[in-house]
């Protein structure tokens, strides 16, 4: 998500940015979101492809607990 999408969706504080929040799970109204960089980020900045991989692996994790408890 982008500062704008991170707005809409979650309406964190003014001083809360992406990188604040990133990896963080939030929830708003009982709907959890996950903040991660673009995908596009790791195609501009090599360093973050890990960073990207990390976070794939924290949403799966974070998805399976959701699942679990449907």
């Amino acid at each position: 998500m982008g500062n704008s999408a991170i707005r809409a969706l979650v309406n964190p504080s003014d001083s809360d940015s992406v990188t604040s929040l990133h990896g963080m799970p939030l929830e708003v109204e009982s709907v959890t979101y996950l903040p991660m960089y673009h995908p596009a980020a790791a195609l501009y900045t090599a360093s973050l492809r890990k960073v990207m991989e990390e976070d794939f692996k924290r949403l799966k994790i974070l998805l399976n607990k959701i699942d679990t408890h449907l």
